[in-house]
């Protein structure tokens, strides 16, 4: 199965950021990424691995939801992230947003990436998972590219 068992082992007990595109690969059980995602959110959910995300993530994911206009789909994208005791979902204050400016004017990130990396830095993460390739590894967080653990 790809990198998955060795990768998860490496982020075993530490602080992890989960980018949105992995949860929407999840949630629509999209071939074949969801493969990559749901190992990677199993283990948050046992608590092998300490999961966090971004407000942003999750108004990310809900857009499809809402596209859709499926109030049940809504209501069970909802419910996903607010389970109990599964993920961290942290706010973007202007500490974090200040951090985004600054990584996207240094870096060149999009916005919304520097978004996502400046709370992933906020939250004191080791790992960033994620299957967006302008997002690279920096001094404190190792990027995880969701496509090199899919089956080989």
């Amino acid at each position: 199965m790809g990198q998955v068992i060795p990768v998860l082992e490496a982020m075993r007990g530490q602080r992890v950021y989960v980018d949105t595109n992995v949860f929407i690969y999840f949630l629509e059980g999209n071939s074949p990424f969801f493969s990559a995602a749901e190992p990677v959110l199993r283990a948050i959910a046992h608590k092998a691995i300490l999961g966090f995300t971004g407000e942003i993530a999750v108004a990310e994911t809900m857009v499809g939801p809402y596209r859709k206009r499926d109030p049940r789909l809504i209501a069970t994208t909802r419910n996903f992230f607010l389970s109990r005791d599964f993920l961290t979902i942290l706010p973007h204050d202007s500490a974090i947003l200040d951090h985004a400016a600054r990584l996207r004017g240094e870096e060149r990130l999009r916005f919304i990436d520097a978004i996502h990396m400046a709370t992933a830095c906020a939250a004191a993460c080791k790992f960033f998972v994620t299957n967006d390739k302008s997002i690279r590894t920096r001094e404190h967080i190792a990027v995880v590219q969701l496509d090199t653990l899919l089956p080989q």
